[in-house]
C-alpha cells in the first residue's frame, strides 16, 4: 500500500480526542456531538473525499455540497485517515500503478 500526505487541517471528522475513553455498552460513544478534539475546534466544515481515477482529493463544502478545493495525490487514493492529533490527513490507496480497479 502506497501513502501519501495531504497536509491540511482536518475539520469534520466525528472523532473524540486520542486519550477519549469509549463506553462499552456503545462503541461509536465519543463520534458524536461536542466530542471533537481540541485540535479542530474552529476549523470550517469539510469533507474530504478520494477520486480514484483523477487521482485527485476533493474537498467539499457540506453546507453547499460545492467542491471549494482539490488536492492531486496521484495513484488511487481509496482512504483519507486523520492523524492521531487530528492535524493532518493521510490519503491511502492501493499500489496499482495503472489507474484501473479490478
Amino acid at each position: 500500500m502506497r501513502v501519501w500526505l495531504v497536509s491540511i487541517a482536518v475539520s469534520t471528522l466525528l472523532f473524540g480526542s486520542a486519550v477519549a475513553q469509549t463506553k462499552t455498552t456503545n462503541l461509536y460513544s465519543e463520534t458524536t456531538a461536542g466530542k471533537l478534539s481540541p485540535a479542530v475546534a474552529g476549523a470550517l466544515p469539510r469533507v474530504y473525499v478520494p477520486h480514484v481515477k483523477s487521482g485527485d482529493v476533493y474537498v467539499i463544502d457540506p453546507a453547499t455540497f460545492q467542491v471549494v478545493d482539490k488536492f492531486t495525490v496521484g495513484g488511487n487514493p481509496q482512504h483519507i485517515i486523520p492523524s492521531w492529533d487530528m492535524k493532518t490527513l493521510w490519503v491511502a490507496g492501493s499500489a496499482e500503478r495503472n489507474g484501473h480497479s479490478h
